[in-house]
Protein backbone atom coordinates (compact mmCIF):
# COMPACT_ATOMS: atom_id res chain seq x y z
CA UNK A 1 0.00 0.00 0.00
CA UNK A 2 2.88 2.38 0.72
CA UNK A 3 4.08 2.09 -2.89
CA UNK A 4 0.64 3.06 -4.14
CA UNK A 5 0.59 6.11 -1.89
CA UNK A 6 4.07 7.10 -3.08
CA UNK A 7 2.96 6.73 -6.69
CA UNK A 8 -0.16 8.78 -6.03
CA UNK A 9 1.85 11.52 -4.31
CA UNK A 10 4.31 11.65 -7.22
CA UNK A 11 1.47 11.77 -9.76
CA UNK A 12 -0.32 14.56 -7.89
CA UNK A 13 2.90 16.57 -7.57
CA UNK A 14 3.64 16.18 -11.28
CA UNK A 15 0.15 17.33 -12.27
CA UNK A 16 0.30 20.38 -10.00
CA UNK A 17 3.78 21.20 -11.30
CA UNK A 18 2.45 20.93 -14.86
CA UNK A 19 -0.46 23.23 -14.01
CA UNK A 20 2.00 25.75 -12.58
CA UNK A 21 3.96 25.60 -15.86
CA UNK A 22 0.76 26.13 -17.85
CA UNK A 23 -0.23 29.08 -15.67
CA UNK A 24 3.23 30.62 -16.20
CA UNK A 25 2.92 30.22 -19.99
CA UNK A 26 -0.63 31.61 -20.02
CA UNK A 27 -0.87 34.09 -17.14
CA UNK A 28 -3.89 35.86 -18.62
CA UNK A 29 -5.91 32.75 -19.47
CA UNK A 30 -9.17 32.99 -17.51
CA UNK A 31 -9.79 29.24 -17.74
CA UNK A 32 -6.43 28.42 -16.16
CA UNK A 33 -6.98 31.04 -13.46
CA UNK A 34 -10.46 29.65 -12.76
CA UNK A 35 -9.11 26.10 -12.47
CA UNK A 36 -6.37 27.14 -10.05
CA UNK A 37 -8.90 29.13 -8.03
CA UNK A 38 -11.28 26.18 -7.87
CA UNK A 39 -8.52 23.74 -6.88
CA UNK A 40 -7.28 26.16 -4.20
CA UNK A 41 -10.23 25.03 -2.11
CA UNK A 42 -8.44 21.70 -1.61
CA UNK A 43 -5.84 21.48 1.17
CA UNK A 44 -3.64 18.96 -0.67
CA UNK A 45 -3.60 21.15 -3.78
CA UNK A 46 -2.70 24.23 -1.73
CA UNK A 47 0.19 22.35 -0.13
CA UNK A 48 1.53 21.16 -3.50
CA UNK A 49 0.98 24.56 -5.13
CA UNK A 50 2.96 26.23 -2.32
CA UNK A 51 6.02 24.16 -3.28
CA UNK A 52 6.21 26.31 -6.45
CA UNK A 53 7.56 23.38 -8.49
CA UNK A 54 7.31 23.83 -12.26
CA UNK A 55 7.53 20.85 -14.62
CA UNK A 56 5.87 19.30 -17.63
CA UNK A 57 4.03 16.06 -16.98
CA UNK A 58 4.20 13.89 -20.08
CA UNK A 59 3.47 10.32 -19.05
CA UNK A 60 3.89 7.89 -16.22
CA UNK A 61 3.91 4.19 -15.51
CA UNK A 62 0.63 2.80 -14.25
CA UNK A 63 0.13 -0.12 -11.91
CA UNK A 64 -3.17 -1.97 -11.79
CA UNK A 65 -3.89 -4.25 -8.87
CA UNK A 66 -6.56 -6.88 -9.04
CA UNK A 67 -7.31 -9.41 -6.33
CA UNK A 68 -7.13 -12.35 -8.78
CA UNK A 69 -4.10 -11.37 -10.79
CA UNK A 70 -0.68 -10.07 -9.96
CA UNK A 71 -0.11 -6.35 -10.39
CA UNK A 72 0.53 -5.41 -13.99
CA UNK A 73 2.47 -2.35 -15.08
CA UNK A 74 2.27 -0.44 -18.33
CA UNK A 75 3.23 2.86 -19.87
CA UNK A 76 0.50 4.80 -21.67
CA UNK A 77 1.22 5.58 -25.30
CA UNK A 78 -0.92 8.70 -25.52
Amino acid sequence: MARLEQGRAYFEQSLVSDLRAISARSPNDPDVAALVSRLAGNERFRRLWALRAVAVHESAHKTAIHRRWAPSRWTPTS
